[in-house]
């Protein structure tokens, strides 16, 4: 009997619409996924969601599910959150905040969102809290305790 294998899926792969960070092709990507047998993919561009359609077209039709996110700039400490949609709700959601940082919140061109924004508009979200999010930073600070109540709150 042969182990069952679990299918690898990238969480937070940014596109050529985020300039500054990635110069990956959706096509490029989707195909390589493809090629490895992933059953799924979450775009994740920073602060932004132009690659949206571009990527559900590319997706389609090669046996990959894409997850539509964000990783968005968090409020004045520029710490930052990976936002997942798990629904229409979800993708509703995230539209919302990603759009109200760009009306509501632009800091030298970088939108950026209210943790209040994201608490308000949390269903059908999924939030990752990484290395650079508050949680993560108190995390790798000289006192990981206060990281608890964050976590908490989150």
């Amino acid at each position: 009997m042969q182990p069952t294998v679990q299918p690898f899926v990238h969480l937070g792969i940014r596109s050529e619409f985020s300039v500054v960070d990635s110069i990956i092709r959706l096509g490029d990507l989707v195909k390589a996924a493809a090629a490895d047998r992933m059953p799924a993919l979450a775009l994740t561009d920073l602060s932004n969601l132009y690659a949206a359609v571009k990527f559900h077209k590319a997706c389609q039709g090669k046996g990959i599910k894409p997850i539509f996110g964000s990783e968005v700039v968090v409020g004045t400490e520029q710490t930052r959150v990976t936002l997942l949609a798990m629904n229409q709700t979800g993708w509703r959601h995230l539209i919302e905040i990603v759009s109200r940082g760009y009306t509501d919140c632009l800091n030298l061109g970088v939108p950026q969102v209210e943790r209040e924004w994201i608490f308000a508009k949390h269903e059908g979200l999924i939030v990752l809290l990484g290395q650079h999010s508050e949680v993560g930073k108190l995390l790798c600070s000289a006192v990981p305790e206060r990281a608890q109540p964050v976590v908490q709150a989150w």
